[in-house]
């Protein structure tokens, strides 16, 4: 994933002329987009929030196992998402990734 960055941020320095060793972070966000890390981040917060809404008994129980995965709830923690409310009652989880996801 590290590597996929790299080349993510290569394509930043390209279009904007920058040298290698010249910080891409704020070019990012002054184009209003987020590293490839973050995008990845952004997009398993999307899919467990329609995982976590699903009507779906299926669904419903991968979301269950997803929400117990401790990569899942480090990153949970890194961005201050509460999961243990979350696994009796589904509503701070939800809340919790509707600020993150926007």
């Amino acid at each position: 994933m590290d590597k996929l960055n790299v080349c993510w941020n290569n394509i930043y320095r390209k279009i904007f002329r920058l040298h290698i060793w010249e910080y891409v972070k704020l070019i990012q966000l002054f184009c209003g987009r987020l590293d490839l890390i973050r995008i990845f981040r952004q997009r398993k917060f999307k899919l467990s929030t329609k995982l976590m809404k699903s009507v779906n008994i299926v669904l419903q129980s991968c979301y269950k196992v997803v929400i117990r995965n401790n990569k899942f709830r480090r990153l949970c923690n890194e961005y201050n998402i509460v999961v243990d409310d979350a696994l009796h009652s589904g509503k701070s989880l939800m809340i919790s990734l509707q600020r993150f996801v926007g």
